[in-house]
């Protein structure tokens, strides 16, 4: 049996591995970004100094060649559903005898007249870190369009390496797509105390180039104009699809996939940021561009595709993770971002540092939903586990100090949540 494998990232390379520890199939992966696995969220690191490339290698470079797993650096033109083969940019064809689409995701586009300057990009792919060194030493001032996770990234790359910036955002709050409004404005007020140059409630209607081409200025919608000669754009992503127009694969936003990760063609399935589930489990998306979600569903379809008869891929819990600068965020479960009828949720914030806690719960039957926490680390085991097991609210408050890895510091917040949840029902 051949398998190919369209991606690079954690989700195409959870199905490879875990193909080869479970089987002898032959395995190809194509990727057109780079021949070696690399940790993205470790880019930043690379453009600070403080890590090489051969650094943020999760995989000794020459597993792939022990594992008799052949690496293609391509570029996908066509995918013949029907012949089951795919064709390559340098005209070679791959047949295959099942196909996982594991093409991740690409920056989304602001649809403005961005495509023709130069010094506009987004910062997501190796190819992106290249073109930023590039542009850095004469970069005099900076702008980030965005209030996502990466436009945290660029603002302290900027800051760490002394160039000017300014940070544009839609929102009222850094984050409000996300979190909930007090986290999005913890996270915010933690922002400016860095002394960013942060413009909220701000659209970018237009862009200036010079005689070169080259970004000059950015415009926003209250007549605000802004010299710049670099200007990166963070405004989410959107799964990378492109390489299958004109087949037979079904898309919409992303690769439609049934319960199984299958597509509409059985022997092709699709795992990671491209996927966008028909039928997604309760407080999903359709279309998760999350790293955890992506290795968990590549191990699955590794141990799926082996299979006569696939099996149901099940969703598990919802986690996240990431950091703003220094303050670390998690999130557990079903968690909100704007009050829901039949949710309660019980908030806390420290009164001096940037720390919070929400737990919330179904207010009828009083399960426990989810948790949310800033400047706190929570274990994700446990967590679960209250989830899983429909663990009542009235049960976790005094269960806390078993999540928290900080025990001293659980005393205080436990109690003062007791009392915040107990005056709400009173």
């Amino acid at each position: 049996m051949h398998i190919v494998i369209i991606g690079f990232g954690i989700s195409g390379v959870s199905v490879a591995k875990t193909l080869r520890e479970q089987s002898n199939a032959d395995i190809t992966i194509v990727t057109s970004e780079s021949r070696s696995f690399f940790s993205r969220p470790a880019l930043m690191y690379i453009y600070l100094g403080k890590m090489r490339f051969q650094d943020i290698l999760p995989m000794p470079s020459d597993y792939w060649e022990k594992n008799n797993i052949k690496v293609v650096l391509a570029t996908v033109e066509a995918i013949d559903s029907d012949k089951q083969q795919v064709v390559l940019d340098d005209g070679s064809v791959l047949f295959y005898d099942k196909l996982v689409i594991a093409t991740g995701s690409v920056p989304r586009s602001l649809g403005l007249n961005e495509g023709n300057i130069s010094g506009v990009q987004g910062f997501y792919s190796l190819q992106d870190l290249l073109l930023l060194q590039k542009s850095a030493k004469n970069i005099r001032h900076a702008a980030i369009i965005g209030g996502g996770l990466i436009g945290v990234e660029l603002a302290e790359m900027f800051l760490s390496t002394g160039i000017s910036f300014t940070f544009w955002i839609r929102e009222k709050w850094f984050g409000s797509n996300f979190l909930p409004e007090e986290e999005a404005q913890l996270v915010t007020n933690y922002l400016k105390s860095k002394k960013i140059d942060i413009r909220f409630e701000r659209e970018i209607t237009h862009f200036e180039a010079n005689e070169l081409g080259q970004v000059a200025s950015l415009h926003s919608q209250i007549g605000e104009r802004v010299d710049t000669d670099y200007v990166c754009v963070c405004i989410g992503v959107k799964p990378n699809i492109d390489c299958l127009e004109n087949t037979n694969i079904h898309t919409n936003h992303g690769v439609l996939v049934n319960a199984c990760l299958q597509t509409n063609i059985p022997s092709i399935y699709a795992v990671g940021d491209c996927v966008q589930y028909a039928e997604p489990s309760f407080g999903r998306k359709s279309v998760e561009t999350l790293w955890y979600t992506g290795k968990r569903m590549g191990e699955y379809v590794g141990r799926n595709i082996l299979l006569d008869h696939p099996q149901r891929y099940h969703q598990g819990i919802f986690f996240n993770s990431a950091k703003f600068f220094d303050l670390e965020y998690q999130i557990y479960g079903h968690v909100p971002v704007s009050p829901e009828e039949n949710y309660g949720s019980v908030f806390w914030k420290h009164p001096q540092k940037d720390k919070s806690i929400r737990l919330v719960y179904d207010a009828v039957s009083d399960e426990f939903l989810g948790c949310c926490v800033l400047g706190i680390r929570f274990r994700q085991e446990v967590c679960e586990k209250w989830i899983t097991e429909k663990w009542k609210i009235t049960e976790v408050l005094p269960a806390l100090p078993s999540a928290n890895f900080d025990s001293e510091f659980s005393a205080r917040f436990e109690m003062e949540l007791l009392n915040i949840y107990n005056n709400k029902i009173i």
